[in-house]
């Protein structure tokens, strides 16, 4: 009986093997197939998402793999894994597409690139991206009025760095509060030499102070400089980048007298009954006063600020 019993268990098993090598003519070797054939590519360093069905680049570097994004097309992906395998091959790289595709002026300016920002490149353009109504990462909202915000920020949850008219400018400050949280490892909107540049520009304006003055222009100057700090205006294209955060509108105009007020300041009386009367300030309810509350914790007391001094230590310089 114990050897039929271990000749049972055997067939049992030879069953369960057959079963997954069947052909996919069988409905278990059809499923197999189908769910293995949806994963591959046939091209290098690529293989499609099992859940959002996007292709997803990756290439290994010192034996670690590195992703490259996600891309709606096949032959997208394909390429991000040539562009990257070109920097760090060079002419010896095993591409998908072919040395014929990528002129010689894009390959010699792929190996003067850094691999970090070469990646976070790559990044950007792809498919998987982008976030919410903006194509930047940290940023949201519509023409003319973009924010940009963090998760975590100092100790604080799902902080604001003020709205912007300029989409880009929205990306570049949550990239600058992105750094400082996360050091020169983070995953930016645009490429880290653009905010050492912004450093370099900073310490000149600096350098061009008294130096009396020098000590507290370091501890209060903020991000993005300002035109008179060697920044760009609000339609300019320097290294500092172009608008502050939008300012809040000012207190309304007065509004013109009503007649009887009119008259009475025509005959030098004050008050009266035709005098316009203000509506007495209403209590906040328990519940405003909780909401304001939460808002303060999260940082909304306030568009939170990036100093160029906190910039210059994450970055290094």
């Amino acid at each position: 009986k114990k050897r039929g019993g271990r000749g049972k268990a055997g067939e049992g098993g030879n069953k369960r093997k057959a079963a997954n090598d069947a052909p996919s003519g069988s409905a278990s070797g059809a499923k197999h197939y189908k769910a293995k054939h949806l994963l591959t590519s046939k091209f290098r360093g690529v293989s499609q998402h099992r859940l959002t069905g996007r292709w997803e680049a990756s290439i290994w570097v010192d034996k670690k793999q590195v992703y490259l994004g996600g891309y709606d097309k096949e032959e997208k992906a394909a390429r991000a894994y040539d562009i990257a395998a070109i920097r760090c091959k060079g002419k010896q790289a095993r591409l998908n597409l072919g040395q014929a595709n990528y002129a010689p002026k894009e390959v010699e300016d792929l190996q003067q690139m850094t691999f970090h920002d070469l990646v976070a490149k790559l990044r950007r353009e792809s498919s998987a991206f982008s976030r919410g109504k903006s194509k930047y990462r940290g940023v949201s909202g519509h023409e003319l009025r973009w924010e940009a915000r963090i998760g975590q920020y100092e100790g604080k949850k799902n902080v604001s760095f003020g709205i912007y008219e300029n989409e880009v400018e929205a990306a570049r400050q949550y990239d600058r509060a992105l750094v400082i949280a996360r050091g020169r490892s983070a995953k930016t909107n645009f490429a880290l030499s653009f905010y050492c540049k912004e450093i370099k520009t900073y310490e000149t304006f600096i350098a061009s102070l008294p130096p009396a003055e020098q000590q507290k222009a370091r501890q209060s100057t903020t991000l993005p400089l300002s035109p008179e700090q060697g920044g760009a205006d609000a339609g300019g294209a320097s290294a500092a980048g172009a608008a502050s955060p939008s300012k809040q509108p000012s207190s309304p105009p007065p509004q013109p007298s009503s007649p009887a007020n009119a008259s009475n300041s025509s005959t030098g009386e004050e008050g009266g009954e035709g005098k316009s009367k203000q509506p007495l300030p209403t209590q906040p309810t328990q519940a405003k006063k909780k909401k304001a509350a939460a808002h303060k914790n999260a940082g909304g007391s306030g568009p939170a600020l990036i100093y160029a001094e906190q910039l210059k230590r994450a970055l290094g310089m």
